[in-house]
């Protein structure tokens, strides 16, 4: 919040870390994607002149402070862990481990394969995940419960997470939990089960300029950057299309289904940024970043 005094008619404001990373807006809104300290630097100008601040280590960002999950009693556990980059093999029995150094990033609106080796599988073992979408430090909003096996004590469980396209973006917390059914059994992200394990990794959800071999030929913005007016064009062969634009959280601002080539959006009302036009066609998908300044 800008608190200058004598009237300044200017700001130009720097955010170290943030997104976006400047502005030049009185009071903007900012976002962290990642935990540490920051600072931040503001120089308020009117006719008569200028002046500058810079707070130090101001903007504090802290991880999401997860629910604790373990289980009492060694014997089956999770010995593969394979994700994208992620490739945690051979890990043996611990009741919880905090594999959060490991990452693979993903996404919004796409799909990874998980593949999860058991060591020691019984009869009665399941196999869940969870997925943190919208980083608020849980697993118990809609859609974060990605995976429920049934109790047949596979030896290897592979399975899909679909990104949603309401994921926020920045890091988040993928949790697996390997439960015994018939023993003591805890089949939630929390607490803790008699047999089994449970590990945590780190999904980094990010947007993708455009999906590979799934590009829409002629899709276009222009301006691009813009000040908020822009026209979106696309090829007559895909007609019609679902266009939806999102801002840097995930949330969509504007959606709207077309039949025509060529639309004008006016998005004048909305902050200065970096925003995210997506367009789905007939069985294809492509998404382009604008800026608006």
């Amino acid at each position: 919040t800008d608190l200058s005094t004598n009237m300044p008619t200017s700001w130009d404001w720097t955010f170290s870390g943030g997104t976006p990373a400047s502005s030049s807006q009185q009071n903007p809104t900012i976002t962290y994607d990642v935990p540490g300290t920051y600072d931040v630097t503001l120089t308020a100008s009117n006719s008569i002149g200028s002046g500058t601040e810079t707070k130090t280590v101001y903007i504090t960002v802290t991880p999401p402070d997860y629910c604790d999950a373990s289980a009492l009693y060694e014997w089956e556990y999770i010995d593969d862990v394979i994700c994208g980059s992620i490739n945690n093999t051979g890990t043996g029995w611990t009741a919880y481990s905090d594999f959060t150094a490991q990452s693979t990033a993903v996404a919004v609106g796409g799909a990874i394969d998980v593949t999860v080796n058991i060591g020691n599988a019984y009869s009665t073992d399941q196999l869940y995940a969870w997925v943190d979408w919208n980083i608020d430090g849980d697993f118990d909003d809609a859609g974060e419960n990605v995976f429920n096996s049934s109790s047949n004590g596979q030896s290897s469980y592979t399975f899909t997470i679909n990104i949603p396209s309401t994921a926020s973006i920045g890091n988040t917390r993928l949790r697996i939990r390997l439960n015994d059914s018939g023993y003591g059994s805890n089949n939630t992200p929390c607490g803790t089960s008699d047999y089994g394990e449970v590990e945590d990794y780190i999904l980094n959800v990010a947007y993708l300029t455009g999906f590979a071999n799934n590009q829409i030929t002629g899709f276009e913005i222009y301006p691009n950057p813009n000040n908020g007016q822009f026209l979106i064009n696309l090829p007559g062969s895909q007609n019609p299309y679902l266009v939806q634009i999102s801002d840097i959280t995930g949330k969509i601002i504007w959606a709207k289904s077309i039949s025509q080539n060529t639309i004008s959006v006016n998005l004048t009302d909305m902050e200065k940024g970096i925003y995210f036009v997506k367009v789905q066609g007939n069985e294809i998908t492509d998404i382009k970043k604008i800026v608006i300044q």
